[in-house]
């Protein structure tokens, strides 16, 4: 008997809905970095509070809270409602298809929220790489429609 799998970002994308892959999950996804993320990343536009939080354990192996679900390490990214957009709709598997940041919003991410990245100059290093794989037309379209000056 075939073991089913369930992929990572699958798990990721069931424990909070709305959500969406983001970050160094996308930049993976993408093609867009040679580094492999340790865990799953996932923008919401809500706050959630996890199990572990309920219980006072919370699991903060970067400094910010990480939900452990089957196996995978799940940081949920907290955006504003308005800031939720710029995604695809992608088959992970051939039971599980979810949401994550498509090329140009996760090029956003990287200036909108350095600190997940590791700081502007790890963002600035891997945006000068991302860009012309990149629609920057669409990249600006959507740093205006963010609605926060750093990011534009």
């Amino acid at each position: 008997m075939a073991s089913a799998e369930i992929h990572p970002f699958a798990v990721a994308a069931a424990l909070v809905r709305p959500s969406a892959i983001s970050h160094w999950s996308a930049l993976d996804h993408h093609g867009l970095t040679t580094q492999m993320p340790k865990m799953v990343q996932v923008s919401i536009p809500g706050k959630v509070v996890t199990p572990e939080m309920r219980h006072g354990q919370v699991y903060r192996p970067r400094g910010r809270a990480v939900w452990q679900a089957l196996g995978v390490e799940v940081e949920l990214i907290h955006i504003q409602p308005r800031q939720f957009f710029g995604h695809l709709r992608v088959w992970v598997s051939s039971w599980h298809q979810v949401a994550i940041t498509d090329p140009e919003r996760t090029a956003l991410d990287l200036v909108a929220r350095p600190d997940i990245i590791s700081g502007m100059q790890a963002a600035i290093d891997i945006l000068e790489d991302v860009l012309p794989r990149i629609n920057v037309q669409t990249m600006v379209k959507y740093g205006l429609e963010y609605r926060v000056g750093a990011a534009i």
